[in-house]
């Protein structure tokens, strides 16, 4: 079809559309126009959304499932790695050859030759990976026990047996019964010789536990399998048509562990489909729902603009004028600290006018408290001036307990100049006054404690408050570690650590325990510094 047929059939629908309009009402008119300008656009870009999120979401569930498979790979191989450290200090043994070469004559000298090789007790303890360490050997002289194993002529005619003889030393790896425990375990297999003679030792199997092949893959989100030379291996006794079937993706990794022949691994990591399509098809369906909702939201509205336009434009009008009238009160009720500190001064020089020096000095220090804590920032203050608002603070509450409440704050010299981050002091100690001697009818003290450690600045908030159970003072320890909010709203504590983490790095925060007697005591640790200078006080 030539270019200007195209172009007239598209005039002709226009013009055709374009006279379907004219004979339609108003509202017919509204009603046409706000599907085809609202409904149509919105349905393609859910469309392309959506494709687009699908597309994402698979390659990210695919991103996600190599890092895993690799994660998974290196965790095997270091297992495996194992049990080749232990075959490789076992074949160069020679403690191990003379106890196999030797003849015996009673069973008390075999007891006796067993008991001096302990470190095969010493490797099951120390590596958990391992299950069991067998050595066959052809000497008839010995006797069975569960690292010794005398070996007949069934033994002998199994593969893995023929096998290792034919490797002649090297090793590799197969999946076979053992006959003691009469389980399924990846074995290790290697021939052992005697390293002067070259004579034949026996034949060495070294067990894997097969619990940490449950391990590895125990946290992954899907099915994982892990094959050996093409026999799945985990989980046992499961084939790989139960899960590589068409409605799932696989991801599969093969390696070779090292020092091993004819032994190759598989990972096989398994995505079901429904994984990516259940969240796109729930997603469809919510995005139609809002769709069709705010089409029929949007009709009303437009029926309702036809009969009502005249009384939504005065509303309009009036709307406006309201919001100019807000705007107008809010810039008149504006106030910024200026003003705030020039009352407090203010009401401070009339207590003073009127001889009121307790209430003067009250003030005095309500203002220079607000003033110090509206003008913080990230900014390092110097220490003096942070135990100054600390002061102030506990000088205002001693005025509101009386007799409840009184407290200490000890320096020791040498301070001077040091710099620390400003408000976090002060919340400690009111976390002390709220949470232990608020409840306290009387004798509530705390005592602030500010001395310097080797290169850090020690300071302790301590209080005989009610203190708290064991239990609970874990926990909120261990919500300082994590950096959550503490249950019982304590967020002081858990907002100090954080500053103190983020600023001065993590080897510094706050620590929790219990004070001589009862009530809680916080220490906190940080660097000493002097203001502006990068180094220890």
């Amino acid at each position: 079809m030539t270019d200007s047929r195209i172009g007239g059939r598209i005039q002709k629908y226009s013009s055709g559309f374009r006279n379907y309009l004219d004979f339609l009402k108003i509202d017919k008119k509204l009603l046409t126009v706000c599907i085809l300008s609202l409904f149509v656009p919105i349905m393609l870009s859910g469309i392309y959304f959506l494709t687009s999120f699908a597309k994402l979401t698979r390659e990210n569930e695919f991103r996600q499932a190599r890092n895993n498979v690799e994660k998974m790979e290196n965790q095997l191989v270091e297992t495996l790695g194992k049990a080749v450290d232990i075959a490789n200090r076992i074949y160069a043994n020679p403690h191990i050859q003379r106890t196999v070469a030797a003849e015996y004559e009673s069973p008390l000298e075999i007891y006796n030759a067993y008991g001096d090789i302990y470190f095969f007790d010493d490797y099951l303890r120390s590596y958990k990976e391992i299950a069991g360490i067998r050595l066959y050997v052809e000497n008839p002289t010995m006797l069975d026990n569960s690292y010794f194993i005398v070996t007949d002529d069934e033994v002998r005619r199994e593969s893995w047996y023929e096998t290792a003889k034919a490797l002649d030393g090297k090793m590799f790896w197969t999946y076979r019964h053992d006959a003691i425990r009469r389980l399924e375990y990846i074995s290790l297999i290697r021939q052992i010789r005697n390293t002067t003679t070259g004579a034949h030792v026996g034949i060495l199997c070294i067990h894997l536990d097969m619990k940490s092949l449950e391990q590895i893959c125990a946290a992954e989100l899907h099915d994982t399998l892990i094959s050996l030379n093409g026999r799945v291996i985990y989980p046992a006794g499961q084939s790989r048509d139960n899960f590589t079937g068409a409605g799932n993706w696989i991801i599969t990794n093969s390696f070779t562990p090292r020092s091993t022949l004819n032994s190759i691994f598989d990972i096989t990591y398994i995505i079901p489909r429904k994984t990516l399509f259940l969240p796109v098809y729930s997603m469809i369906r919510k995005s139609l729902v809002i769709i069709f909702v705010s089409l029929a939201v949007s009709l009303i509205f437009i029926l309702q603009i036809v009969n009502e336009v005249y009384v939504q434009k005065l509303q309009k009008e009036q709307l406006f004028s309201h919001q100019k009238e807000m705007q107008l009160k809010i810039l008149s009720s504006q106030i910024n600290p200026h003003f705030l500190y020039n009352t407090l001064e203010t009401i401070r020089m009339m207590a003073l006018g009127k001889k009121e020096t307790t209430i003067a000095a009250t003030i005095k220090m309500l203002s220079q408290l607000l003033r110090q804590s509206l003008s913080a920032n990230d900014k390092t203050i110097p220490l003096e001036k942070e135990l100054e608002l600390v002061r102030n603070y506990l000088a205002i509450q001693k005025l509101r307990f009386s007799n409840r409440m009184d407290y200490s704050l000890d320096t020791e010299p040498g301070l001077g100049g040091c710099s620390i981050l400003p408000l976090l002091v002060q919340p400690l100690v009111e976390n002390s006054l709220i949470h232990g001697l608020e409840t306290k009818p009387e004798g509530g003290y705390i005592r602030i404690s500010v001395k310097p450690k080797d290169k850090t600045l020690c300071i302790d908030v301590s209080d005989n408050g009610t203190g708290m159970e064991p239990e609970y003072l874990e926990k909120l320890r261990g919500e300082l570690v994590s950096g959550e909010d503490a249950a019982d709203g304590r967020i002081g504590l858990v907002n100090v650590n954080r500053r103190i983490k983020l600023y001065y790095g993590p080897g510094f925060g706050l620590s929790l325990s219990e004070n001589t007697g009862k009530g809680i005591k916080v220490n906190m640790i940080i660097p000493l510094v002097r203001e502006n200078v990068s180094g220890p006080c």
